[in-house]
């Protein structure tokens, strides 16, 4: 994603405001840093307005790598950190996971207050006494043997067997999961680097040649 700077209205202001090239320079360096920050905290937003319930850990993946003086054309970037850049691009981009967890009506009693599996949680399942993996019908996935409700038990008659308990599927193993592109990352990004990049320019051009007055 590239933001361009519209470089007449900064010719305009540095003229304006009498600023030489170092000036010109540092105002554009501390703009982008900005900018970034700006499109970092949209880009988090967005994330929270889109995804149900995300996690501080995904919001906090949204980094900012920012523009140094030393370099010769100064630039910033927002960027998803390693560790989420797989997940999130594929709710940018769209595309198919190879496999994954479908979690049912019966399951969400075991989701964490982000509306997910957390860590550790199918081996957690698969300890209790009346949950089991199984195929069943076709479907890959933990069940659960539902309790039976103390007023509907009733003793076996001889030569009965005995009583049979309700099934539950809770999670299921899914050969792909698709996803549609719903985030919106570049967009957000883009959208807040053509509204404030200039306008941080010019601002750190007045302030820079205001001390010097």
């Amino acid at each position: 994603m590239r933001i361009e700077i519209d470089s007449r209205a900064i010719d305009r202001e540095a003229r304006l405001f009498r600023a030489d090239a170092k000036q010109v320079r540092t105002s554009i360096q501390e703009a982008l840093n900005k900018t970034a920050y700006q499109a970092r905290k949209a880009e988090r937003s967005n994330i929270d307005k889109k995804l149900d319930r995300a996690k501080p850990f995904t919001k906090a993946s949204v980094a900012v790598r920012l523009a140094k003086a030393t370099q010769d054309e100064p630039e910033s970037a927002v960027f998803v950190l390693s560790r989420m850049e797989s997940i999130l691009s594929r709710l940018e981009e769209g595309g198919i996971e190879p496999r994954g967890l479908g979690i049912t009506r019966e399951g969400k009693r075991f989701e964490n207050r982000y509306g997910s599996l957390g860590r550790n949680v199918v081996d957690k399942l698969l300890r209790r006494k009346r949950t089991f993996f199984a195929e069943i019908n076709g479907t890959r996935g933990i069940f659960i043997r539902e309790k039976t409700p103390k007023r509907q038990r009733r003793r076996n008659a001889p030569g009965q067997g005995r009583q049979k308990r309700e099934i539950k599927l809770l999670v299921a193993f899914l050969p792909k999961a698709e996803y549609e592109e719903q985030l919106g990352f570049v967009d957000v990004g883009e959208l807040i680097g053509r509204q404030n990049l200039t306008r941080n320019v010019t601002d750190q051009l007045r302030k820079r040649t205001k001390k010097i007055r």
